[in-house]
């Protein structure tokens, strides 16, 4: 029994450690470059619905922009469910319009296109051709 305990103890101790740190923040204009590659990291600017909407598995990409300096990111990586409502998205039918896109936050709310947000996630690529933030986590911060 004490080894068994033991052993769970030792699991409860190593998942938790191997969870992200605290994210880095990085202001939008410079979250592609090589330094942020594969690093947990958070940001802020508006969402906006990208030009060509793609899929990636349960992933939809949507973009951010910082309405000041007009600096974009195309791709947030949003988990894409059907059911869950915190921290993802409602999977767009093949013909859709803006009105269709439903992205939830944290907390459960619909945040509406053109909100300002900060999402936190974990920065795939590292140059304009290619970067993309597989997002975690999502705050309306209006």
């Amino acid at each position: 029994m004490k080894t068994i305990q033991i052993l769970i103890t030792f699991l409860i101790i190593s998942v938790t450690s191997c969870g992200p740190s605290t994210p880095v923040e990085v202001d939008l204009d410079k979250i592609c470059i090589e330094e942020y590659k594969e690093q947990f990291i958070t940001t802020e600017g508006n969402l906006y619905l990208p030009a060509n909407m793609t899929t990636h598995g349960a992933r939809m990409h949507m973009g951010i922009k910082d309405t000041k300096t007009k600096v974009r990111v195309p791709t947030l990586k949003i988990l894409s469910l059907e059911d869950a409502t915190e921290n993802c998205m409602r999977t767009l039918p093949a013909q859709y319009s803006p009105s269709d896109v439903k992205v939830y936050d944290n907390d459960g709310n619909i945040v509406p296109l053109g909100s300002r947000i900060r999402v936190t996630g974990t920065l795939r690529g590292a140059s304009q051709a290619y970067c993309e933030l597989w997002v975690d986590k999502i705050e309306k911060i209006d």
